[in-house]
């Protein structure tokens, strides 16, 4: 092994100690990580420039937290701030673009005590995740060409997929609405909310579904071959049913089921 290479793993292995003690739970283990790391400087001096980078982190944290999560952070009110500073330290980021982090907001939000009579705050946290999702999700087109299947008489071996970012929701009632009064868009009063997040040119979209719908698309998503979905369409006919996914720009393809493997077949 040459110097260089132990140079650079040991300079790995001290940034990574120095993130850990970022997150540490209390200054008695951040200090130790950093005493163990070979950071120079005196104890306080140490300490101080944790407290800078912990500080800068979490005022970072706090900004794009609030990008992804406007509605929620207005909600939140004054709270918002300690709200990304738990979940900075619950839940550290794992990659170099926090656009990535913060996916358990609502999972935090929903396992607050003191919120569980306010369920819809995290209902729309994940209202907010769903349209971030959407709106990064890779752009894709309809494969026009494989609505032929549609005509297969051998519909029990073909599934449709859904764009990425298309993603439903199950959410608690008046969550949907009150996301709605937030930005300022008609709504209405919902019982058990089915949402429909999808995204229309470049602009993310949520819709509420009526139950059948939900249901519907749900055994889409988990791979439901054509067959069966075809026995009890949520709308009158097939017809309407797919012009309704087509026009809202949600429909991907209709491909072939994969074919399962036998024990002897794979071996």
């Amino acid at each position: 092994m040459t110097l260089a290479r132990v140079g650079h793993e040991a300079e790995a292995a001290r940034q990574q100690a120095v993130v850990a003690a970022l997150f540490a739970a209390d200054r008695a283990a951040a200090r130790a990580l950093v005493a163990g790391a070979g950071v120079r400087g005196t104890t306080r001096a140490r300490e101080a420039g944790l407290g800078a980078y912990r500080g800068n982190g979490l005022a970072v944290a706090e900004r794009a937290l609030e990008a992804m999560y406007p509605v929620t952070f207005g909600l939140l009110g004054e709270s918002a701030g300690s709200t990304a500073a738990h979940l900075w330290r619950a839940e550290p980021p794992r990659s170099g673009d926090l656009a990535d982090w913060g996916e358990g907001l609502a999972d935090w939000l929903r396992g607050r005590p003191s919120l569980a009579d306010w369920p819809q705050l995290a209902g729309c946290a994940r209202i907010e995740r769903a349209l971030h999702r959407a709106e990064r999700a890779a752009d894709a087109a309809l494969d026009v060409d494989s609505l032929h299947r549609l005509g297969m008489p051998a519909a029990d071996r073909v599934r449709l997929r859904l764009k990425p970012g298309v993603a439903l929701l199950r959410c608690a009632a008046g969550s949907y609405e009150t996301w709605c009064q937030a930005v300022r868009a008609p709504s209405a009063e919902l019982g058990e909310e089915f949402l429909l997040i999808w995204r229309e040119g470049l602009a993310p979209r949520v819709a509420p579904l009526t139950p059948k719908w939900a249901d519907w698309l749900d055994s889409a998503v988990t791979g439901c071959s054509l067959q069966d979905l075809l026995t009890d369409p949520p709308e009158a006919d097939v017809e309407t049913t797919f012009a309704h996914l087509i026009s809202r720009g949600c429909l991907l393809d209709i491909v072939p089921v994969p074919a399962v493997q036998t024990p002897e077949e794979s071996t």
